[in-house]
């Protein structure tokens, strides 16, 4: 195992179905970070052209992402360095014995980063995780094994569902990051989409951690995602929001990795 990166500028990329998600990490600390859509990134002139540079720039020493479904051809697209360091299900032999049961395989790369993310602050804890993305996930993680959880629609999901599977309902946009006040009940048809959309999705969420909680009670319940405004103080229990748990947890990842080769 390779020996922990306690110093010098590493970039963790989360390139998701609908935006990328970038930290820069000079040792365990962020500096800088962002998200965008990836329509945005193709328009547009790259937003961290000018943030520091990685060790090793130009060789793609120092550059980690998830290597989820589509992200290399994405990448391909944007990256200026010119090589990545993906971390997939391929790089099981790379782990220690503390991520045995994240070896298998059958869950995403984002799960698994968050894992790692907890794993890396509290080996021995327990933690429910909601990462409200494209979809929500809930998962919960005790010690070093991931015991299961839930997958569900996110908020936008739901909205876009309702638009395209009716006549006479219109979309609803529910931005990434603006969490305005959703009023409940609503007072128009966009307003109780908008009640529906997310105050179910909240109710929803609650109800399936507290089920995790009765198996693991002690589980303290980390909210993360895109969407985690909605999400962050679910009715009657107590959450800790960290919208960069899964880029902590690339960078975790990266820091359990024996020198591999590269991929571009």
């Amino acid at each position: 195992m390779s020996k922990v990166m306690t110093e010098g500028i590493r970039w963790a990329i989360d390139p998701g179905h609908t935006r990328l998600k970038l930290a820069i990490f000079d040792g365990l600390t962020v500096v800088r970070s962002g998200a965008w859509s990836w329509d945005a990134l193709r328009a547009n002139d790259l937003p961290w052209k000018d943030w520091p540079a990685p060790v090793g720039v130009g060789t793609g020493a120092g550059v980690y992402a998830l290597d989820r479904a589509g992200a290399g051809e994405r990448l391909k697209q944007l990256w200026w360095p010119g090589e990545v360091r993906m971390i997939g299900h391929g790089d099981v032999g790379h782990f220690d014995h503390d991520y045995v049961d994240f070896k298998s395989g059958r869950q995403g790369m984002d799960r698994w980063a968050n894992m790692a993310a907890c794993h890396a602050a509290d080996p021995a804890g327990a933690n429910i995780i909601v990462d409200a993305g494209t979809c929500t996930t809930i998962d919960l993680r005790v010690a070093g094994r991931l015991l299961g959880g839930a997958i569900v629609p996110g908020v936008a999901m739901r909205a876009r569902a309702l638009a395209s599977g009716t006549d006479t309902l219109p979309a609803v946009e529910l931005a990434w990051g603006k969490t305005g006040e959703i009023q409940f009940p609503g007072q128009s048809t966009e307003g109780t989409i908008a009640a529906g959309v997310v105050c179910g999705a909240v109710e929803e969420c609650g109800g399936l951690v507290r089920r995790l909680l009765a198996n693991s009670p002690e589980a303290g319940i980390i909210v993360t995602g895109g969407g985690a405004q909605y999400f962050d103080r679910l009715p009657g229990l107590l959450t800790f929001a960290d919208s960069l748990l899964t880029l902590k947890g690339v960078l975790a990842l990266a820091n359990h990795l024996e020198d591999a080769p590269l991929t571009s």
